[in-house]
């Protein structure tokens, strides 16, 4: 997973920036949402082992429920790895 510090470098490349704006976010906004979302990984791994307690209805346990229905299962996200893969090499080839 990248790390990255997203307001400096969206203060040093415009494209960075931009990119940001038209996916809806600021540097700031979208830093929060990647720590969030780490969060939600982590913490929802541990839950998941019975190293923490989750409460769901918490923002934290919200996060892990939503990671959880957005974020596929690793065969799910191989299969989409391959599609991929084959619409891009479909665009390729003609």
């Amino acid at each position: 997973m990248l790390i990255a510090d997203m307001p400096a470098l969206a203060a040093a490349d415009h494209t960075v920036a931009d990119a940001l704006k038209a996916a809806g976010f600021t540097a700031p906004q979208e830093e929060a949402a990647r720590i969030a979302f780490i969060r939600a990984l982590t913490l929802g791994a541990l839950a998941e082992q019975g190293l923490v307690p989750i409460e769901p209805a918490s923002v934290v346990g919200k996060n892990i429920e939503f990671v959880k229905a957005h974020n596929p299962p690793p065969d799910r996200r191989k299969y989409e790895v391959e599609q991929l893969r084959n619409r891009i090499a479909e665009c390729h080839a003609g």
